[in-house]
């Protein structure tokens, strides 16, 4: 039985030289699973984090650009690119906190000291917006759930996925802040599911 957890579960600030820890990531997701009660496999959670994060520190602290691996061996060298920005990152934080609201639903909040972006301009069929915040964004009980990871492309992949795998995704402010939303039902619901798949066949009691 899932035992509610306080509201604010936790609150982080990374600065720079913790955003260089290459285990930060699953340190959040072990935390963030103990205080929510989410036992087994936790890579649904750990892919949502990893998303997050990966959008914070690339395109916020370390300003990368996508487009980059749209050019010849684009991939290798934007991630050459970002590990020489990591490593010589002096400046730039991120701040992430945890909360669970009374519907059951796990809310990520992750705020980047980077300029933010357009996000309007990349809401399917939305046109630009003078709005502070953007609408939520329909993402697991969308009819097309699941297409938008085959249509991604070489840059935009991780708004795509965190559209794909959340429950709500919005934007705030200028770009910089983005919170997600996940149910915590399906949470542990697919880690159950994770852990029968990976049963060996024969070793089930009679």
């Amino acid at each position: 039985m899932h035992t509610k957890p306080q509201q604010d579960v936790l609150c982080w600030h990374f600065g720079a030289e913790q955003l260089q820890d290459p285990e930060l990531v699953s340190r959040m997701v072990q935390r963030i699973a103990v205080a929510c009660d989410l036992r087994g496999d936790n890579s649904y959670l750990q892919l949502v984090v990893v998303e997050l994060m990966n959008n914070a520190i690339d395109h916020g602290v370390l300003k990368l650009e996508s487009k980059l691996k749209s050019e010849a061996n684009g991939f290798t060298r934007y991630y050459k690119e970002r590990e020489r920005r990591l490593g010589d990152l002096k400046s730039g934080w991120i701040e992430v906190s945890i909360e669970v609201t009374g519907k059951q639903t796990l809310c990520i909040r992750v705020l980047d000291s980077g300029n933010g972006f357009d996000y309007q301009s990349h809401r399917p069929g939305a046109q630009s917006s003078q709005s502070t915040q953007s609408q939520s964004t329909p993402g697991r009980d969308s009819p097309k759930r699941g297409e938008n990871l085959l249509v991604a492309n070489t840059h935009g992949r991780g708004l795509t996925i965190l559209n794909d795998l959340c429950d709500t995704v919005a934007h705030v402010g200028c770009g910089n802040e983005v919170v997600v939303e996940l149910k915590l039902e399906s949470l542990l619901n697919t880690a159950s599911k994770n852990a029968r798949d990976r049963r060996i066949p024969g070793t089930e009691s009679a």
